[in-house]
């Protein structure tokens, strides 16, 4: 049994990132947390986690969700198998048909065991897998402006350009000790280097530096999950407390935006470059 409590490794290896089906992006394929490329896929019936190994493998690795087929939940279909299902049977995972000729076959149990609970939050909210009490700066990655890094000033986020003549300040401002995250260590918070004890954190979509102030709202606003960059390179980090929010620059200033809004640094457009950042060696090492 696993909790929230379980070491990391464990946690990792029960997360999954949800992704368009690697044969049919009606359906869905799960791919490792802490092992990157590689799906979970059924092979000779077993459930296993592999890389590409060609032939059959997307499609083996594909799974289309139905109505769960014990009350509650949700069940995953064989792209390639229909008929055959996900399921767990003695502390092991096989892809079963009710009523086939195998052990894990079998009728009884069958339609609880093939139904999964996809409402429990996740083991390791992050997909993204980040070494944490190390300094990092955070670069953007939008196309003209990738000279800029997220820094800090009079406690409020910007970008700036940073470069190897600026001065010893600016490249202080801009590097973070990444941490486990204040709300959640499956996530990730960012304390400033040269004033130890302030993290990033949002507060009315602006953010900023704060003070750790050990009340649980300043501790989710500085809590930020790891993403794949949505816009196609570098990492996103969305906002534990508002999902679907990311960090996101607009016109100098550092926000949590979703893209949801009809203007200024809520808007959609540039939204995922905005939002993806390359995570580069510190300034200020």
């Amino acid at each position: 049994m696993l909790t929230a409590a379980s070491a990391d490794g464990a946690r990792q290896d029960a997360s999954f990132r949800t992704v368009p089906g690697l044969a049919d992006p009606r359906c869905y394929s799960f791919e490792s947390v802490n092992f990157p490329g590689r799906y979970l896929r059924h092979a000779a019936f077993r459930v296993r986690l592999d890389g590409d190994t060609g032939g059959t493998f997307t499609a083996d690795a594909t799974w289309c969700s139905r109505t769960g087929l014990a009350a509650g939940g949700m069940s995953f279909e064989s792209l390639n198998l229909p008929g055959h299902y996900l399921r767990h049977y003695a502390d092991n995972v096989y892809l079963a048909r009710s009523g086939g000729p195998n052990a894990w076959d079998g009728a009884a149990g069958f339609a609880a065991d093939s139904t999964w609970d996809l409402n429990a939050p996740a083991l390791w909210r992050s997909s993204v897998l980040l070494a944490t009490n190390v300094r990092q700066s955070l670069r953007v990655t939008t196309w003209g402006h990738t000279d800029r890094y997220l820094r800090h000033a009079d406690s409020l986020a910007y970008t700036e350009i940073v470069n190897s003549g600026s001065s010893a300040l600016l490249k202080a401002d801009a590097t973070y000790t990444i941490r486990r995250g204040l709300a959640d260590s499956s996530c990730y918070s960012f304390e400033s280097v040269n004033f130890p004890g302030q993290f990033l954190r949002h507060a009315a979509g602006r953010v900023r530096n704060s003070p750790d102030d050990g009340t649980a709202l300043m501790r989710q606003d500085a809590t930020f999950c790891a993403r794949p960059g949505v816009g196609g390179t570098g990492v996103t980090f969305e906002s534990l407390n508002f999902p679907g929010s990311y960090l996101r620059h607009f016109e100098s200033q550092v926000y949590i935006a979703s893209g949801g809004g009809d203007g200024g640094f809520n808007r959609p457009q540039t939204l995922t470059a905005d939002s993806s950042w390359a995570v580069a060696a510190p300034w200020a090492p």
